[in-house]
C-alpha cells in the first residue's frame, strides 16, 4: 500500500474526517488543522473513488448491494454498542451518527426489515443457480417454472437470456 496522506497521519485525523464528514468548508478546516486545502480535496476525493469503485463492483446485483447495506448496519448498530459502554462522548456521537446513515439510505430504499435484504439475497441466489441450470438443461427448468404461472416473468427472461447467448 502507498504512502499515508497528510490527514491520515495527522494527530487531529479524527476531528478533521468528522468536520469533512458534518461537511465543514476545505478552507475551514485547514485554517484550523494547518493542513492543505489541496490535501484535504485529495483525501475527499479518494474516499468517494473508494466508495464509487465499491458500489460499481456489484452495479448490475442490487441484491448484493442491499445485503452489503444490511451488513453495514449491522457492523454500525454493534460499532455504536460498544461506543455506548467504552467510549468518549465524540466517539459515541460519530458511532451513532454512522448507525443513523446507514439506517437512512436503508429508509430512503423503502427497507424496514433488514430480514427481507436477506430474504432478497437469497432470491437472488436461487435465481443464479436456476440460470445456471436453465443452461444446461433448459427443458427440463422451463417444464418446472411452467407449473408456476406466477414465474412465467423468469422463464421467459432465461429463454430469452439463452437465446442471447447461443
Amino acid at each position: 500500500m502507498g504512502t499515508k496522506s497528510s490527514i491520515d497521519r495527522h494527530p487531529d485525523r479524527e476531528r478533521i474526517v468528522e468536520m469533512i464528514g458534518n461537511g465543514a468548508s476545505g478552507a475551514e478546516i485547514a485554517r484550523q488543522y494547518g493542513v492543505s486545502q489541496s490535501a484535504i480535496s485529495r483525501y475527499k476525493i479518494s474516499r468517494q473513488t473508494m466508495l464509487t469503485q465499491v458500489l460499481n463492483q456489484d452495479a448490475d446485483d442490487p441484491t448484493e448491494i442491499l445485503g452489503r447495506l444490511a451488513d453495514l448496519a449491522e457492523s454500525a448498530r454493534i460499532t455504536r454498542k460498544l461506543a455506548d459502554t467504552s467510549s468518549s462522548p465524540q466517539v459515541r456521537a460519530r458511532a451513532i451518527s454512522a448507525e443513523l446513515a446507514v439506517l437512512d439510505r436503508l429508509t430512503k430504499l423503502a427497507i424496514t426489515d433488514t430480514e427481507i435484504v436477506r430474504l432478497t439475497q437469497a432470491a437472488g441466489l436461487m435465481v443464479k443457480v436456476i440460470q445456471a441450470l436453465a443452461r444446461t438443461h433448459p427443458r427440463e427448468v422451463y417444464a418446472a417454472l411452467s407449473e408456476h404461472p406466477e414465474l412465467d416473468d423468469l422463464r421467459e427472461a432465461l429463454k430469452a437470456q439463452n437465446r442471447s447467448t447461443k
